[in-house]
């Protein structure tokens, strides 16, 4: 499934025809998918490399030109699916301010205004394929939290799941 998956995510009328079909109508009305295009890049640290093969698109939104970038993952098990995907996306963050103070560095060296931090935001999009019914359970859901006190310290993300169970070949 693995090298399908990489092959179909290449291209980027499937990855079009894939957004879509399967997002959310709110989200598609903010994007300009005539600027979609595949980024050769990678959120993936060495030890999410077991769990993790990356596809990342970006696309501008309509009205200004923030970039959305697209985590493309595809899963065959529920395997703690959240924090798996909040690692990346945190390793994707990293990379992004990494690289705006490497850019105003330079701009410092030319003498020039830096820019300000504006992260990019990342949407994961996870594609699940498995035998088993998915799990609907979010990371907050697996601690024994007597109230609701300490919910607002525990990091919590959500992603487009796309089932595929739920279509025929």
């Amino acid at each position: 499934h693995n090298n399908v998956f990489e092959k179909v995510m290449e291209l980027p009328q499937a990855v079009e025809a894939l957004i879509h079909h399967f997002f959310p109508t709110e989200i598609l009305a903010e994007l300009d998918l005539s600027t979609l295009k595949q980024e050769h890049d990678s959120f993936i640290t060495e030890d999410l490399l077991p769990y993790f093969s990356d596809t990342i698109y970006s696309c501008e939104r309509l009205g200004n030109k923030t970039y959305i970038s697209f985590l493309f993952e595809h899963k065959s098990k529920y395997e703690l699916p959240d924090l798996q995907l909040m690692t990346y996306a945190i390793q994707g963050y990293v990379k992004q301010k990494a690289r705006w103070k490497t850019s105003n560095k330079t701009l410092k060296k030319q003498k020039k205004e830096p820019n300000k931090y504006v992260p990019t935001p990342i949407l994961p999009v996870l594609l699940y394929h498995g035998t088993e019914k998915w799990q609907d359970k979010s990371f907050i859901d697996l601690f024994d939290l007597p109230s609701d006190t300490f919910k607002k310290y525990i990091p919590s993300m959500e992603y487009l799941l796309i089932d595929l169970n739920q279509y025929a070949d």
